[in-house]
């Protein structure tokens, strides 16, 4: 009898890993922080408008 011989293997399989950038292809930092700069700035105003409207309430007592 015969020993078969079976092609050679690579035991360890080879993964490449690639990332891709969909949003933002050429990755300019503008379009990330502008947005994200004006959402920071209207929900700081908001706040604070809110805030002060509550404040000038309790001084003029027509909080309830």
């Amino acid at each position: 009898m015969q020993w078969m011989t079976f092609p050679a293997y690579n035991a360890i399989p080879t993964i490449k890993i690639t990332s891709s950038n969909w949003c933002n292809p050429t990755m300019n930092y503008k379009e990330f922080m502008v947005p994200g700069i004006l959402v920071t700035l209207l929900i700081m105003i908001g706040t604070f408008l809110s805030s002060l409207n509550i404040v000038q309430e309790k001084e003029i007592c027509t909080i309830e």
